[in-house]
């Protein structure tokens, strides 16, 4: 009995230190047609919060973030869980954000089921001067050169069908990312934010030259020695673009761990991309 008890109390300490222990990962990306004036541009990346805390007013992120000295901020969605009521605490976090570097947000699949409390959020966030992006995009210059941010913000179908399973979901396409953020300038480098990582194809060809994601929250338990992650949000094992960094023909895309849920061998994770 003994024995049983020590046993349980020792699983309970690693899910507790699993599931409060803070990773940074560092990247240097290389891209394309990346314009010179940005050579060396660091973003940090961040995404799916949900209901997490890091201590009071969110104190040990932001005491790992601001010793990194990001140029940008990039959020890729899930700031709030579709459950949530208030949403107070995320502009505290977002407005401590925006002290260290400017913050890009882009809208996950929780807000857009939340869309009552994820508009009066959007408006506070606005006021701080964070740059949201539902469907739009946004100049960004350096010098005399400029790259181009958009958000997508894809409606929950995408997600999860309206019974609530996830069979046969449709994929979106080419042409539904051009009706929702309109087409992509060829001659100007660009960045999209979007918060699922499963489109990368679509998301090549739309003309991305730089994808910003998470959602799949590394695949919740990373099985060890072969490094997968078990599962997605959409129930498929052994989901592709657990995290990292991936490449498709001239496009790359950085995927987070992200940083709330439960998670096992798979810490919440800030990334930190210095451009090449």
């Amino acid at each position: 009995m003994k024995i049983a008890i020590v046993i349980l109390v020792l699983i309970l300490i690693f899910l507790i230190v699993e599931n409060t222990r803070i990773s940074v990962s560092r990247y240097r990306v290389t891209c394309r047609g990346l314009p010179k004036e940005f050579r060396g541009f660091r973003i940090l990346h961040l995404s799916d919060l949900h209901t997490k805390r890091f201590g009071k007013d969110y104190d040990r992120l932001i005491e790992r973030i601001r010793p990194l000295h990001p140029d940008i901020i990039f959020f890729t969605g899930d700031l709030i869980s579709r459950s949530e009521k208030k949403y107070a605490k995320k502009v505290t976090l977002m407005k401590r954000l925006t002290k260290i570097a400017p913050v890009y947000y882009c809208l996950g699949n929780h807000e857009v089921d939340n869309k009552a409390l994820t508009e009066k959020l959007s408006d506070e966030l606005i006021k701080l001067g964070v740059h949201v992006l539902v469907n739009s995009k946004e100049t960004l210059r350096r010098e005399n050169s400029q790259i181009t941010i958009y958000g997508l913000a894809l409606e929950s179908y995408f997600y999860r069908n309206p019974n609530g399973d996830f069979k046969g979901l449709p994929q979106v396409t080419k042409a539904e990312i051009t009706e929702l953020c309109g087409k992509n300038d060829d001659d100007i480098f660009s960045v999209l934010l979007a918060h699922s990582p499963l489109p990368f194809s679509e998301y090549e060809s739309w003309g991305a030259d730089l994808v910003f994601s998470g959602h799949i929250h590394g695949g919740v338990i990373r099985i060890p020695f072969i490094n997968k992650g078990l599962l997605s949000p959409e129930r498929t094992f052994f989901p592709d673009y657990t995290y990292g960094v991936f490449r498709k023909f001239g496009a790359n895309m950085v995927v987070s761990r992200g940083l709330g849920k439960f998670r096992i061998f798979n810490p919440s994770e800030i990334v930190l991309v210095s451009l090449k």
